[in-house]
């Protein structure tokens, strides 16, 4: 199924993490990459990737702590580039010599 989706692009935020944004552009979730409630997150993840209910809870229960409103119950995707949630100083691609112990 394609999805076609026309919005202001000054009313959406997208994440630093790649998969997530590209759930988002495809509609797996909200478009809008703002207010992503549990059961959003779960079903993104279980539909588009095939990532268990258990696995799913735990990671929105991290990107939940991203949320900077007190008890909320939903988080957007432009929160969680809070150092050490989601974003971090490592990549599966490049190798930083600023890291390296010689």
């Amino acid at each position: 199924m394609i999805r076609m989706l026309i919005s202001n692009s000054l009313s959406i935020v997208r994440a630093p993490c790649p998969m997530l944004n590209t759930l988002a552009n495809h509609g797996f979730l909200p478009h809008s990459g703002k207010n992503i409630s549990e059961a959003d997150t779960l079903n993104a993840l279980f539909t588009a990737l095939n990532i268990n209910q258990t696995l799913g809870e735990f990671l929105f229960q991290a990107a939940i702590t991203t949320n900077p409103t007190p008890n909320a119950t939903t988080f957007s995707l432009d929160n969680l580039d809070r150092h050490d949630i989601l974003e971090h100083d490592a990549s599966l691609r490049f190798v930083y010599t600023r890291y390296i112990m010689t």
